[in-house]
C-alpha cells in the first residue's frame, strides 16, 4: 500500500562555517521509475560566498536528479546509493566537510542512504530510532515498509547536535506546523544543520514547504498541445470546489416496529457471560499495554543513546579506534545504568551481547578467571611471600620472616626449598638470574647458593636490585643512582653509578626491572633508561584514565611490559614501545602482592602471600 507523504524542511541560515540545503524534487514525469518521493539533504563548512555556492548548490542537485534517473535499469536501493555516491565523488573537493543523506519512496517502500556525517531516524509509535549514521566517506543504506504515522528524519549531523533525541522526540506527534516552528526556532543560526521530515498518512503526498523542481531531465512541464497545463491534482481540487455547489443526496432508512417476546435460551446468557469474560480480559490487556508503553518509555531515551553509542562504536573499530573507544565508553556506561536499575527488556540484553562480543577487540578488554596453581603452605608449612623472582623456567618465591625460599618449575611444578642463612642479615630483597639466586642484606649481596657475598656495600640506600645478563644493577633511593656490577669469574667487580645524571628521584619506586632497558614504576609513570640515561617514554592509546600501577614486570624474554592495578583487578599490556594492547581483569588480582610473566607458557603467575595464582595469556 502506498501511503500519503508529507514533507517539512528547514535548513539553517549560510555563514562563514557554512551552509546547507534541504531540497524534494517534483513527481512530475516520474512515474515510469515508480518513486513517489525523492529528498536529499546535504551540508558543507565551505565559507558562504553567496552566488558561487548557490551555482554549486544548483549543480550539485541536478546532478543527483540525473544520476538517480540515469539508474533506471537499477533496483530502487541500487539506484539512490548510485546517485549518493557519484554526487559525493563529484563535489566532495569542491565542499568541504561535504555530508549527504537522501531517501526516496518507492511503490510503497522507503530506501534511505547516507555518506560521510548524513543520520537519518525514523519515529514510529512513540518512539524515535536512529536508523542510519554514517561517519565515514562510505555509505550506509537501509530500507523498510512505513507504517501510517511514521515519521523519517533525513538530517545533516549538525541537526542532531543541536536538537536532542528526546526533545525531537517530544515534538514529533504535533502538527507538522508546530514541528517546522520549533525545528526552525532550534536551528535557524545552525548553518550546517538541515533536515527533511516525511511523515507517513493514508492519502495523497503533501509538500509543508521549499521550492519543487521536475525530476525530468529537462525541468519542464508537461502541456497540452493549447498550452493548457494537465494536473490531475489541479483537475481533483477544481471537482471538490464543485462538489460543494451540488445538491446532497440524502438516503433514509425506514423502520418498523414489532413486539418482541422475551427470550429465555441459556445459550443467550451463556453467550452474554463470554462476551462479558472477553470484554474484562480485554480491558486488562489494555491496561497492561499502556502500563508497559509508560514503563518502557522511561528509559527508551536512554536505551537509544546507548544503542546508537555502541553501534557507532562497532562501526568505527576499523577506522578510528580512538573515536570507537569513546563512543563505546559512553554506550556501556548508559547500559550498565539501565541493568543497574533492574530494566529488563529484550534490547537491553541484545546491546548487552553487542556489547560483550566486541568489548575486547575495541576497549582491549578480556576477564578471565584464576586458577590456583600451587599451594605454597603444603610444601612449607606457614609459608607467607610479598616476592618472588623468574628465571628461565623457574619461580622462586621468598619468605623473609621465615628465611626460606622455595623454587618451582614452571612446566612440572617441582619444587625445591632453600634456606637463607642465618648469617645474611636484614635480607631485603630477592633477584634471579641463569647463574643463581641473589639476596640484598644489609651488608651487601649473597649468592644464595654458594652463601658467599659477591658484592659488598658501597652505596647509601639501596632498595631494589635486578639481575640481567651477569650483570647485577641496583637500585639507590637516597643518592638516586643506579649502581652497576658487572659479573666476573669469581662474583662481581664493586658496583659503580650507571646513571649518568647528577641526581634522580628514586623516593618513591614501586618495581625496577632491567631487560637491557632499566624499567622504573613510579606513582603515575614509567620511566626507561638507556645506557644510563633517561629516555623519553609514556604510555599511549589507553582506553581510560592511566591507573596508578602498583607494580612492573618484564625480563628480555617478553615482547611486553606488565603493568598490575590491584584497585582494578587489572594487568594491562603494553609492547615495548609504551602502546596499549589489552587488560586482563580478574578478581584475584586485587589480592596479588607480586608477580611474573612467562609468555612462552602464555601464564601470569600472581602471589597472593601462601598460593600462586595463574591467569592465561593469549597471544
Amino acid at each position: 500500500m502506498t501511503l500519503q507523504t508529507k514533507t517539512v524542511k528547514i535548513s539553517g541560515v549560510p555563514s562563514e562555517n557554512g551552509w546547507s540545503q534541504s531540497f524534494e524534487y517534483s513527481q512530475d514525469n516520474v512515474v515510469s521509475l515508480g518513486t513517489d518521493l525523492l529528498v536529499i539533504v546535504f551540508s558543507t563548512i565551505k565559507p558562504n560566498e553567496g552566488g558561487n555556492d548557490a551555482v554549486l548548490g544548483r549543480e550539485l542537485l541536478k546532478s543527483f536528479r540525473e544520476d538517480y534517473l540515469a539508474a533506471s535499469d537499477k533496483t530502487p536501493d541500487n539506484r539512490l546509493r548510485l546517485a549518493v555516491k557519484n554526487v559525493f565523488n563529484d563535489f566532495f573537493q569542491k565542499l568541504d566537510g561535504l555530508e549527504i543523506s537522501a531517501a526516496s519512496y518507492v511503490n510503497g517502500k522507503l530506501y534511505a542512504t547516507s555518506i560521510n556525517g548524513g543520520k537519518i531516524s525514523l519515529y514510529r509509535d512513540g518512539f524515535l530510532v536512529k536508523i542510519l549514521d554514517s561517519n565515514t566517506p562510505q555509505l550506509v543504506s537501509a530500507s523498510g515498509l512505513p507504517k501510517p504515522g511514521d515519521i523519517t528524519i533525513v538530517a545533516t549531523s549538525d541537526f542532531y547536535k543541536n536538537l536532542a533525541f528526546s526533545e525531537a522526540k517530544n515534538i514529533l506527534p504535533n502538527t507538522s506546523e508546530s514541528i517546522e516552528e520549533y525545528f526552525s526556532m532550534k536551528l535557524h543560526n545552525v548553518s550546517t544543520a538541515s533536515v527533511a521530515l516525511i511523515k507517513f498518512t493514508e492519502g495523497e503526498h503533501v509538500e509543508v514547504n521549499g521550492t519543487q523542481t521536475p525530476l525530468e531531465t529537462g525541468g519542464e512541464k508537461m502541456t497540452s498541445g493549447n498550452g493548457v497545463r494537465l494536473s490531475i491534482v489541479n483537475l481533483g481540487n477544481t471537482l471538490r470546489k464543485l462538489k460543494r455547489f451540488l445538491p446532497r443526496k440524502r438516503i433514509y432508512l425506514h423502520q418498523e416496529y414489532a413486539q418482541v417476546t422475551e427470550v429465555k435460551s441459556k445459550s443467550m446468557i451463556y453467550a452474554g457471560i463470554v462476551l462479558s469474560i472477553l470484554l474484562c480480559v480485554s480491558v486488562v490487556f489494555g491496561v497492561y499495554k499502556h502500563k508497559k508503553e509508560v514503563y518502557k518509555s522511561s528509559y527508551s531515551d536512554t536505551l537509544s543513546e546507548a544503542q546508537q553509542s555502541i553501534e557507532n562504536a562497532v562501526n568505527l573499530k576499523s577506522v578510528d579506534i580512538i573515536k570507537s573507544r569513546d563512543d563505546f565508553k559512553k554506550g556501556r556506561e548508559l547500559l550498565d545504568g539501565l541493568i543497574k536499575s533492574g530494566i529488563k527488556d529484550p534490547e537491553i540484553e541484545n546491546l548487552t551481547k553487542l556489547v560483550s562480543d566486541n568489548v575486547s577487540e575495541i576497549l582491549g578488554e578480556k576477564k578471565v578467571e584464576s586458577e590456583m596453581w600451587l599451594d605454597l603452605t603444603l610444601v612449607k608449612d606457614g609459608f607467607n611471600s610479598k616476592q618472588m623472582a623468574l628465571s628461565d623456567e623457574y619461580v622462586s618465591v621468598v619468605d623473609f620472616t621465615n628465611g626460606t625460599v622455595l623454587t618451582i618449575n614452571v612446566k612440572s611444578k617441582k619444587s625445591t626449598t632453600q634456606k637463607i642463612p642465618s648469617e645474611v642479615g636484614g635480607a631485603t630483597f630477592l633477584s634471579a638470574n641463569l647463574s643463581g639466586l641473589y639476596i640484598l642484606a644489609g651488608d651487601g649481596i649473597y649468592d644464595l647458593s654458594s652463601k658467599e657475598k659477591v658484592i659488598d656495600n658501597n652505596w647509601q640506600e639501596v632498595t631494589k636490585i635486578a639481575s640481567y645478563a651477569s650483570n647485577m644493577y641496583l637500585l639507590d633511593a637516597k643518592s638516586g643512582e643506579i649502581l652497576k656490577s658487572t659479573g666476573v669469574d669469581k662474583g662481581f667487580s664493586e658496583s659503580k653509578k650507571w646513571t649518568t645524571s647528577d641526581k634522580e628521584d628514586f623516593s618513591q619506586v614501586k618495581s625496577f626491572v632491567v631487560d637491557g632497558f632499566a624499567w622504573i614504576l613510579k606513582s603515575g609513570s614509567v620511566e626507561k633508561y638507556s645506557y644510563g640515561n633517561k629516555i623519553k617514554f609514556e604510555l599511549s592509546n589507553y582506553p581510560n584514565e592511566l591507573p596508578d600501577y602498583d607494580l612492573l614486570y618484564t625480563n628480555e624474554n617478553l615482547d611486553n611490559i606488565y603493568l598490575l592495578n590491584k584497585s582494578g583487578n587489572t594487568v594491562s599490556v603494553f609492547n615495548k614501545d609504551g602502546e596499549y594492547k589489552i587488560n586482563i581483569i580478574s578478581d584475584t588480582v586485587r589480592e596479588t602482592n607480586d608477580f611474573v610473566v612467562s609468555e612462552a607458557e602464555k601464564k601470569i603467575i600472581l602471589l597472593t602471600g601462601g598460593k600462586l595464582y595463574i591467569l592465561p595469556l593469549d597471544n
